[in-house]
């Protein structure tokens, strides 16, 4: 007779993996490429495998002969730990690889400046624009502005690779401006500057009589008036009849002025002239007609001048 044997159930389990990840260089500069290899063994494995930095899935790729890969142009700048994960089929269990640490060096930055001017005079204000180049993605950070003597003229925010700070406390002489990028987490500093020679300022000088017909002896008084178009001027105007000085007096509040009494009778060209300070030019006035008439005299002046030119009589 036939019979029939009892179901016999055989279990197969998937078979365990070994996965792997290598780097095609390292470092690379940042916005380089690099291409992350997985080989996961056995090689007749099929699936996918992605490529983490903790858990941040950088991406994936399709096992080709127990290979996978991806190629990244986007880390940025600093240490990064990438591992692979093989996620398994039908007859391979998923497994996970060690990390391997990729390194991205900060790429380098060219920094430009130039000025609107480089001769202004005192007090002009001077526009200084920095363009920060390098690299395929926007950079960051700040610009900080120094002199010569390495003092800080101000900091400036990145916009759009670019930054404009405007100056107007040079003093004169000659300065250079530097512009420095401090960087960012992808890109060095860089730094670039300018000459800058500042002039002294042009300034302009008027002067007054308090009574341009005045008789002899009699007190005149002159005042000066000294200005420019930054900041009132300092220091010392000297005054002037014809070529003879009268004196110097110094500026208060932009203005000074002299008194004399000893004119002789006629006309006489008064000038004032501004002798400069540290950042103002010297400036002469125009002249000034000066009319010293002769003093009246009173009649019993006149009768004993007389007396006296007659007789010799000495009146005590």
């Amino acid at each position: 007779n036939s019979s029939t044997s009892s179901e016999y159930v055989q279990v197969v389990n998937k078979a365990n993996t070994s996965v792997s990840i290598e780097s095609s260089l390292s470092p690379i500069t940042f916005g380089g490429e690099v291409t992350f290899i997985s080989s996961v063994s056995p090689s007749n494995a099929s699936g996918t495998v992605g490529f983490y930095e903790g858990d941040e899935l950088l991406g994936s790729g399709n096992l080709s002969n127990g290979e996978a890969s991806i190629s990244l142009s986007t880390l940025t700048g600093g240490n990064h730990n990438v591992y692979a994960v093989y996620n398994g089929d039908d007859n391979y269990n998923g497994n996970e690889s060690n990390s391997i640490s990729q390194e991205v060096n900060k790429a380098n930055t060219i920094t430009s400046l130039e000025a609107n001017t480089t001769t202004p005079t005192y007090g002009q204000s001077i526009i200084f624009d920095a363009s920060i180049s390098g690299g395929t993605v926007a950079r960051t950070g700040v610009v900080r502005f120094y002199d010569e003597n390495e003092n800080l003229l101000g900091t400036v925010n990145v916009d759009n690779n670019a930054v404009s700070k405007t100056i107007s406390s040079l003093s004169v002489g000659e300065h250079v401006i530097y512009a420095e990028y401090g960087g960012d987490g992808n890109y060095n500093n860089s730094s670039s500057n300018v000459e800058i020679t500042v002039s002294k300022l042009n300034t302009s000088i008027t002067v007054e009589s308090n009574n341009n017909q005045s008789k002899y002896e009699q007190t005149v008084v002159f005042t000066t008036t000294v200005s420019s178009n930054f900041e009132t001027p300092t220091g010392t105007v000297e005054f002037f009849d014809g070529e003879s000085s009268l004196g110097q007096q110094t500026l208060d509040d932009g203005s000074a002025s002299i008194s004399v009494s000893n004119f002789s009778v006629g006309t006489h060209s008064i000038k004032a002239e501004y002798l400069g300070d540290a950042n103002h030019n010297t400036s002469m006035s125009s002249a000034l007609t000066q009319t010293v008439n002769k003093a009246n005299v009173s009649r019993s002046e006149e009768h004993t001048s007389e007396l006296q030119s007659r007789f010799g009589i000495s009146y005590a």
